[in-house]
């Protein structure tokens, strides 16, 4: 049997956790328990919790709670603990919640969970919560600053972040809508494409749907040359660091074009390995039956087998260019682009910030079928093959 009093694991007490925990959830908690999760092959979690109004005396009932709510996190292998106090706390008040850090800490220990480190915060300072001084401190012992991570210095009531934001790190960054100006110039963009398709391809493409589902995309629209469309996209996703994005028109024109399932899908995977990647995914979708790599290979990719990982600058690339396109065009257009943005995300270990895409899709297109199979994985715990377990759990560092 083991006892509720097993000592935590040795650890270095550092406040790359803490960033990691603010990077999670996108600010910086007050009133708070927030568990920053490392887990065995899959990227790091964090859960959040309020402070009851009142620190209860030994915080038994919060701790059984939260040891519930770990024990449903896929490959929740350690659990550290941060307590953010109030705004009316200090160096000192805070330590009131000791006995419920030490609570929630014996729970966790008990359930079979590693607690390597436990902390306090407070007014932009931290302290390492160790056993000694949960076990009698009075002013807490050293207290270090915590620096401004990647999240931000902003707070749950929405106070400004000192830097600015930025869509590959950090919490997720919305998509800038287009100006009334811009988005007229994108209509006007897209009715010339619209207006130069005959009026049968037009009414074929229209009909034409995913067998399986209400999905937006199209399986084969007689106008589309996918070749060229798919040499149009490697030409932007490979132009020099620093060039121009694409204007308007061919960011709607881009856009017109994954509305086609197959385009669609080769796009994608160029975006994570490159124009080879997206000629075998031609390949297989064109020729299945003389497909060299093994059937369903793309499908397979996309629910994440596999253990080479997307190339980080070309995915930083990508997902600079998908949210051009998408900040310039109708927003009808969308949900496509917004699924590859999610997907890309998802490819590199940003679950929440994916699926901080897919709910911006579903509120276009609630019944796009590849977001919703997409939003499923993620609320599954689903990650990439490639994550591997050794990968880095830290999301940023100190500045």
């Amino acid at each position: 049997m083991t006892p509720l009093t097993v000592p935590p694991r040795a650890a270095q007490a550092s406040s790359a956790t803490l960033l990691d925990i603010e990077a999670l959830l996108g600010y910086r908690p007050q009133a708070s328990v927030a568990l920053y999760l490392r887990r065995r092959r899959r990227p790091p979690a964090a859960l959040r919790v309020d402070l009851p109004p009142e620190a209860p005396p030994d915080g038994e009932e919060l701790a059984l709670a939260l040891t519930g709510l770990v024990a449903r996190v896929p490959g929740a292998g350690s659990a550290e603990i941060a307590v953010f106090g109030r705004d009316s706390d200090d160096r000192v008040s805070v330590w009131r919640y000791s006995p419920v850090l030490k609570a929630i800490r014996s729970r966790l220990a008990a359930a079979g969970f590693e607690v390597p480190r436990a902390y306090l915060v407070v007014g932009g300072y931290w302290a390492d919560a160790d056993a000694e001084s949960l076990d009698g401190a009075v002013d807490g012992g050293s207290w270090h600053r915590l620096p401004a991570g990647s999240a931000g210095r902003g707070s749950a009531s929405g106070t400004t972040a000192v830097h600015p934001p930025d869509p590959h790190h950090g919490p997720f960054v919305p998509v800038v809508p287009a100006s009334e100006h811009r988005r007229a110039r994108s209509m006007a963009a897209l009715g010339v494409l619209t207006n130069s398709l005959a009026p049968a391809h037009s009414s074929e493409a229209t009909g034409s749907r995913d067998a399986a589902g209400p999905d937006a995309t199209v399986e084969h629209p007689p106008e589309v040359d996918v070749v060229e469309t798919l040499l149009n996209w490697n030409a932007v996703l490979t132009g020099e660091p620093g060039s121009l994005q694409p204007s308007d028109a061919r960011s709607v024109a881009l856009l017109w074009s994954l509305r086609h399932r197959v385009v669609r899908d080769c796009v994608l995977l160029m975006c994570a390995w490159g124009f080879e990647a997206g000629v075998i995914a031609l390949h297989e979708a064109t020729e299945p039956e003389g497909a060299t790599i093994g059937a369903q290979a793309v499908h397979d990719t996309f629910l994440g087998v596999g253990d080479r990982p997307p190339a980080p600058g070309a995915l930083r690339s990508a997902i600079d260019l998908l949210r051009h396109l998408v900040s310039c065009a109708p927003e009808s257009m969308a949900p496509p682009a917004l699924t590859m943005l999610a997907w890309l995300e998802w490819a590199r270990g940003r679950g929440s910030v994916a699926d901080s895409y897919l709910d911006a899709c579903q509120r276009v297109d609630p019944d796009y079928r590849l977001a919703r199979l997409l939003q499923v994985m993620i609320q599954h715990g689903f990650v990439p093959e490639w994550i591997g377990a050794d990968a880095a759990p830290t999301l940023c560092s100190p500045r």
